[in-house]
């Protein structure tokens, strides 16, 4: 992984997350602060550089607010067992920091004495995702799976594939022109760090830089980011109501999910006349693939296990409300419970 790819890839995450409700953190001294590296989070051993750290649009009442740090690895295989480990040990280390000064210590010696016995600072609790433009080896997913650590996967779908073609053409640019790559960083290391900030891609006058923005603005526009219970992200995108497969009814009562026999990867989301597409994630899809035998009968499961509470994103630009609360409607899963094959 080269700066410029890796610089490139951090960027587009970031963007795409924040397009669709998440919001950028910004510096707060001596907690979060900006290194050499990029934005750095303090660890109870030594502090992490970040490259992507954002908050959610809302955080779970009575709990520590809750932030997202992203890991994110464009090598040219799928990534391994070692950085899902790593990303283990650095939510543990994040989220384990505790400011303990000897003048703290002191005074809880002698609780009558006057001056700060705990530091007041506000605490968070951090998730740790990995986002990969290769995907993952199944032992990283397993890890992940076992410590509840999310995983962004860009490489199997068909949805970006124009931004991975992007990446590259840019990749391969910079390796050939040296002022290229000078300046390229310049301009991701200023877009990260103004993150809230859109990018006009009409303003830069390198062709393949400008076609590497104008495909994470289409992006942003055409999709929704969808949120399960466990955590899970999807990436959404909006169909039109005419799409073939789509012909089954809507339901009162809550919304409907449906797999295409032709690609059991691909499944559709329809709430009355709205429909989104989307893949399965990895790690739900393979445990479904290797029980072909209960395909409908693992398919109903997956849709009342993980698809039970959607919440979708859709993002500032988006017409409607910018968050919509999902349910599966119970009629849809008492009919189709009702329709299982006898396969």
């Amino acid at each position: 992984m080269t700066a410029v790819k890796g610089k490139l890839f951090e960027y587009f995450v970031q963007r795409l997350l924040i397009g669709h409700g998440f919001l950028p953190v910004k510096e707060e001294q001596p907690l979060v602060y900006r290194g050499t590296a990029g934005l750095m989070v303090q660890g109870a051993g030594q502090p992490h550089n970040a490259d992507v750290l954002l908050r959610p649009l809302f955080q779970t009442p009575f709990y520590y607010p809750t932030r997202l740090l992203v890991e994110c690895k464009c090598y040219d295989s799928p990534i391994g067992l070692p950085i899902v480990r790593n990303a283990l040990g650095l939510r543990e280390d994040i989220n384990h920091f505790e400011i303990v000064t000897d003048e703290m210590l002191k005074n809880r010696q002698h609780p009558r004495r006057q001056g700060p016995k705990y530091d007041t600072r506000r605490r968070y609790l951090y998730q740790v995702a990995v986002a990969s433009l290769d995907g993952f080896k199944d032992t990283a997913v397993a890890f992940a799976q076992a410590h509840r650590i999310p995983l962004l996967s860009f490489a199997q779908s068909g949805l970006f594939t124009a931004i991975r073609a992007d990446i590259e053409a840019v990749e391969q640019q910079a390796k050939n022109d040296a002022a290229f790559t000078e300046r390229v960083l310049s301009c991701l290391r200023r877009w990260i760090r103004d993150s809230d900030r859109d990018v006009d891609p009409n303003s830069i006058h390198d062709e393949t830089l400008q076609s590497f923005l104008e495909e994470l603005e289409n992006l942003r526009r055409k999709t929704s980011i969808g949120l399960l219970d466990d955590g899970t992200l999807l990436f959404l995108v909006r169909l039109e109501p005419n799409v073939a497969y789509l012909s089954g009814r809507s339901y009162d009562d809550g919304c409907s999910i449906h797999w295409s026999n032709d690609d059991r990867r691909y499944w559709v989301l329809r709430d009355r006349e709205k429909c989104y597409g989307f893949e399965l994630p990895e790690e739900i899809y393979r445990h479904w693939e290797t029980n072909t035998s209960r395909k409908y009968r693992d398919a109903l499961r997956i849709k009342d296990d993980y698809f039970s509470n959607i919440t979708l994103f859709h993002g500032r630009d988006a017409e409607g409300e910018p968050v919509q609360f999902l349910e599966l409607s119970e009629s849809f899963m008492e009919e189709a419970g009702r329709n299982l094959p006898d396969v």
